[in-house]
């Protein structure tokens, strides 16, 4: 299991630091980042290395794990404009190396993804899109392709309709499947490389005996798989330990969860220096990992831009207590430290 975290870290690393969008200006801001994040700095002098900027909090799946798909109402929904992504870009685009379009919802089912993408693209910057991939017409197909988007990742989290369907509620592995096929013949028609076409398989107790039947499957249709652990519910996953995870969750979880996301830089949290977590209303969560609206660090549309928000009081002291290991009730971040994901 702690193989295929490293696999991954490293694939991603690699994409993110030696792709074509990498400039003398971004490599200086992100050695300027890092060093900060060594220096355990308050205040960054700099630019986020990375960049999500969610297009929508809505889903049309109703996946178990998922506060989205569960209907938690404690982040409003909708769908992020043009032009707001936009003035997003247009303040980051000379530092930051790769925007990922989503979070919380599908990002396929805004109208405007892929203009988003195409826009990024021109300015130089690296575009993932995730996706469950249900919902997918042969002119957005061709629209995706041609917008430069770099990395499909699809969540196909079974080799089998009805192991599919067990966590993808409201989805159809048929449905997927040929949408993929889709994406593929339309590359070759196009003679286009991009997107790389990802099949991310996240492993649980209800698919870990369709593992291999899914390696032969993207072996076939000859794309990349990512098998990666269940991170049970994403909504609750830094209120609770591992441990409680383990007995909450274990209809879902496989065995061989573990702490396998702890072991890298375990007294560390990269998250506040390198990151940062744009919501569809502009919104900025502290990490990828927190789903309540009501612990964002403030809103690039009412403060100013991205970087003040970075910078303000709220980021400034969250750095400030995970530095310190000090556990304050109002700021999000003392749960990581509470429950053991930041070592004393």
């Amino acid at each position: 299991m702690m193989d295929l975290v490293l696999k991954e870290y490293l694939i991603t690393i690699s994409k993110l630091f030696f792709s074509k969008y990498v400039t003398p200006k971004k490599i200086l801001n992100a050695v300027a980042v890092y060093l900060q994040y060594l220096l355990k700095t308050e205040r960054i002098i700099g630019y986020p290395i990375k960049i999500y900027v969610d297009p929508t909090s809505v889903c049309n799946l109703k996946c178990p794990l998922c506060p989205t798909g569960k209907g938690d109402k404690s982040r409003s929904k909708g769908f992020m404009k043009f032009e707001a992504f936009k003035k997003i870009i247009d303040e980051v685009k000379d530092y930051v190396i790769q925007v990922d379009l989503y979070n919380w919802g599908e990002p396929l089912l805004n109208k405007e993804i892929f203009k988003m993408v195409e826009y990024a693209h021109k300015l130089g910057i690296r575009t993932r899109i995730s996706t469950n991939l249900t919902i997918l017409s042969e002119s957005a197909a061709e629209n995706m392709i041609n917008s430069g988007l770099d990395e499909l990742i699809v969540s196909i989290d079974g080799a089998s309709e009805e192991t599919y369907q067990k966590y993808r509620v409201g989805g159809s592995f048929e449905k997927v499947i040929e949408n993929l096929k889709l994406i593929l013949r339309k590359k070759e028609e196009m003679k286009k490389k991009n997107p790389e076409v990802v099949w991310q398989f996240l492993i649980m107790r209800h698919n870990e005996h369709e593992i291999e039947k899914a390696k032969q499957m993207a072996k076939e249709l000859k794309v990349r798989i990512r098998l990666l652990p269940a991170r049970a519910d994403m909504g609750e996953e830094i209120f609770l330990s591992d441990e409680e995870k383990k007995i909450k969750y274990s209809n879902w979880l496989s065995d061989k969860f573990s702490k396998y996301r702890r072991k890298f830089f375990k007294k560390s949290c990269a998250f506040l220096y390198t990151q940062l977590i744009v919501n569809w209303n502009g919104s900025v969560s502290s990490c990828c990992g927190v789903y309540p609206e009501k612990y964002d660090f403030g809103n690039v549309f009412l403060e100013g831009g991205a970087i003040k928000v970075w910078n303000n009081q709220m980021f400034r002291r969250a750095r400030s207590i995970v530095r310190r290991r000090e556990i304050v009730p109002d700021i999000i971040c003392s749960n990581c430290i509470k429950n053991g994901f930041l070592e004393p």
